[in-house]
C-alpha cells in the first residue's frame, strides 16, 4: 500500500511537471514602435522635439532615443513618447535617428533609421524688446526685455547711423541672461 501512494505521488509530481511545461510561456509578442516627427529626410535646427508611437498588445515599459547608434535619451515611460533633441551644439551635417520600445515582459522592438540634417546657419534668435533707452550727457542706459531663448549665448548690443539699420557697430556685449541693463559712457 505504501508503495502504491508513492506512485500516486510521482504520477501527480509528473502531471505537474508536464502541465507546467505546456503553460503559456507568457507574453512573447514585441511592442510596435514608429517615429512620428519629424519626417526622414527633414532639416533640423535647434532644439527638435522628436516624438515616437509605440504600442503593445499589454503594456510599454519603456521607449529610448538614439542618435547615431548611442543612446540620448533617459528612459520615457509614459505617454507622449517625446525626446527634446539640441542639436544647438553639434557640428552641421547628417544623422540617424532611431528609437526602440520595449514591453513589460522584456520584449522589444525599434524603428528604421530616420536621417535627418542639422543645418544650425538656419537658427536665428527671437529678438528682446528695448522698454527703455535714456541717456544723459555722459551716460547712456538701455533697459529691455529678458531672452526667453533656451539656447542663450549673449545680448550684443549694436548701434547703426542709418535709418534703416545697416552698417551696424557693437557698442556692448552681455553674458548674463538676467542682466536686462546695458549702460555706456562711450557714445
Amino acid at each position: 500500500m505504501q508503495y502504491l501512494h508513492i506512485i500516486n505521488i510521482l504520477i501527480f509530481l509528473s502531471i505537474i511537471s508536464f502541465s507546467s511545461c505546456n503553460d503559456n510561456k507568457g507574453d512573447t509578442s514585441a511592442p510596435e514602435v514608429s517615429i512620428t516627427f519629424p519626417e526622414n529626410g527633414s532639416i533640423v535646427n535647434e532644439i527638435i522635439t522628436i516624438s515616437a508611437n509605440a504600442i503593445d498588445n499589454e503594456e510599454i515599459d519603456f521607449v529610448q532615443f538614439f542618435v547615431n547608434d548611442s543612446l540620448d535619451s533617459a528612459l520615457v515611460s509614459a505617454e507622449p513618447y517625446l525626446f527634446n533633441w539640441n542639436t544647438n551644439n553639434l557640428d552641421d551635417g547628417n544623422y540617424t535617428i532611431a528609437v526602440i520600445a520595449q514591453d513589460g515582459s522584456n520584449n522589444t522592438s525599434d524603428t528604421s533609421f530616420i536621417y535627418l540634417t542639422v543645418d544650425n546657419t538656419l537658427s536665428s534668435p527671437s529678438a528682446v524688446e528695448i522698454i527703455d533707452i535714456s541717456y544723459s550727457l555722459n551716460l547712456l542706459s538701455i533697459r529691455f526685455n529678458k531672452s526667453s531663448e533656451s539656447d542663450f549665448n549673449d545680448y550684443t548690443i549694436l548701434t547703426s547711423s542709418a535709418i534703416e539699420g545697416s552698417e551696424k557697430s557693437e557698442i556692448g556685449k552681455i553674458i548674463e541672461i538676467t542682466d536686462t541693463l546695458f549702460t555706456t559712457n562711450e557714445f
